[in-house]
């Protein structure tokens, strides 16, 4: 009887410990499948949350597996490949990814969408990822679609168009659904500073329009006021219009464009 119990101790023993041991393993496995694998809905949720913190996303050779070479994908990345180190010696690098992050933030504020997003490979945080890609040279920039793997067309040829923010936002353009007209970083600053000084004297004008309007009754001076108010106006379309333009020398058509639009006001007032 006392050897029977034993042998009912030792069998429930054993079965108990083999329990556990699955559990182990099967709690192990499935951490690691959660930690390495993770659903389409996931990998858009996070990178949308890394993006909104930084336009240009800094990928490691485990992110560029998780991201960029999971599938199934319905996203495209644009990733530029450098070495900003001072010891790699890259002049090019620095004025290429100066560039590179005005055309992601641009992107980012004035044409979000998480069907595209920006990476930045470094050498130093990712040899693995370029030796995969066998590429030897930096800055190289190229998109990785959603549809599969690189294609002809895929590598900005830098060689030929160059690397400033015009030439990445068109390249980007041709490569992906997603379209964002980008002038360079000074281009780009200075139409949006006319659009709103123009934007501010317009409104001004207009406020002391209906002051004189409430307070005045002056006919004259009302209209002369609302002229320039519509002048400021136009002028200020026209400028908002040509910051949207990819070739900043087209500022230049602004003067021609404002003074066809306001020889036809005239002509209506006067037909008036």
């Amino acid at each position: 009887m006392p050897r029977l119990c034993l042998n009912k101790l030792l069998s429930l023993s054993v079965t108990l410990t083999f329990i556990v041991l699955c559990s182990l393993n099967y709690g192990q496995a499935n951490y690691k499948k959660s930690a390495t694998q993770l659903t389409l809905g996931e990998r858009v949720q996070q990178l949308t949350e890394l993006s909104k913190k930084r336009p240009v996303i800094r990928l490691n050779a485990e992110k560029f597996k998780q991201y960029v070479r999971a599938s199934p994908r319905n996203y495209s990345f644009i990733i530029m490949f450098t070495a900003l180190s001072p010891h790699r010696q890259c002049s090019i690098c620095s004025q290429a990814n100066e560039e590179f992050q005005i055309v992601a933030s641009s992107f980012q504020s004035l044409a979000y969408t998480n069907r595209l997003f920006f990476g930045l490979v470094d050498y130093d945080e990712g040899p693995e990822v370029f030796a995969q890609l066998k590429q030897n040279s930096a800055p190289v920039f190229l998109h990785f679609s959603e549809k599969g793997p690189l294609k002809k067309g895929d590598q900005m040829d830098i060689q030929r168009i160059g690397f400033g923010a015009d030439s990445i936002a068109r390249w980007i353009a041709e490569r992906t659904e997603v379209q964002r007209h980008s002038l360079g970083s000074s281009g780009y600053t200075r139409a949006r500073m006319q659009h709103s000084v123009l934007g501010v004297c317009g409104s001004g004008l207009a406020a002391c329009n209906r002051l004189l309007l409430n307070d005045l009754g002056g006919d004259l001076h009302v209209n002369r006021l609302r002229h320039h108010s519509r002048d400021f106006v136009v002028f200020d379309d026209v400028v908002g219009t040509m910051a949207e333009l990819a070739d900043i020398r087209s500022f230049m058509l602004a003067a021609i464009l404002f003074k066809k639009r306001r020889a036809k006001r005239h002509k209506r007032s006067g037909a008036a």
